[in-house]
């Protein structure tokens, strides 16, 4: 079953695991305890959902489903533009997710030094740490499920010539 997949499907899967880590981690950020802490972004929220359920359907799609014909062809088609889909959610996804947290980040990395100690909590910095790791996380998913689109899902089968 392995072998049908190409080196674009390897990726996407890639994309598919970054981007649940990425949701990992952002629930992690936000259940420990620091400085964001409850601070829920809906937006990275859905984004990362919806990017989760297509690139895991992309990968389903490139297991069971045969390409053949034109309704084969068009589903392909459906397929690639979903993945660029997915691309832009995720980079997007990464971006609400910075905009939220950068007044914040800011706040703790560079803040005043006579406060400096308050504020660079072992906590806020690793709600911080978290923060960043998911935006890094996000885009990281978004760059190779755009790689990805570069590529064929499907390995393409050679047929031998008879001299």
């Amino acid at each position: 079953m392995l072998k049908k997949f190409s080196i674009g499907t390897w990726i996407t899967a890639c994309a598919f695991v970054l981007t649940f880590l990425s949701f990992i981690f952002y629930f992690i950020g936000v259940n420990i305890e620091g400085y964001f802490q409850g601070e829920t972004v809906t937006g990275t929220l859905l984004l990362t959902i919806f990017s989760l359920l297509g690139s895991c359907g992309v990968v389903v799609y490139t297991l069971f489903y045969k390409s053949e014909g034109m309704v084969g062809k068009i589903l392909d088609i459906v397929v690639n533009v979903l993945k660029a889909g997915i691309a832009i959610m995720l980079v997007f996804a990464g971006m609400i997710l910075l905009n939220a947290r950068v007044e914040g980040l800011a706040y703790i990395y560079a803040s005043n030094e006579e406060i400096l100690e308050t504020i660079q909590t072992p906590a806020n910095m690793a709600s911080a740490s978290m923060a960043i790791v998911t935006v890094v996380f996000l885009v990281l998913a978004g760059v190779a499920m755009i790689v990805s689109s570069f590529f064929s899902l499907r390995k393409t089968e050679t047929v031998a010539v008879a001299e």
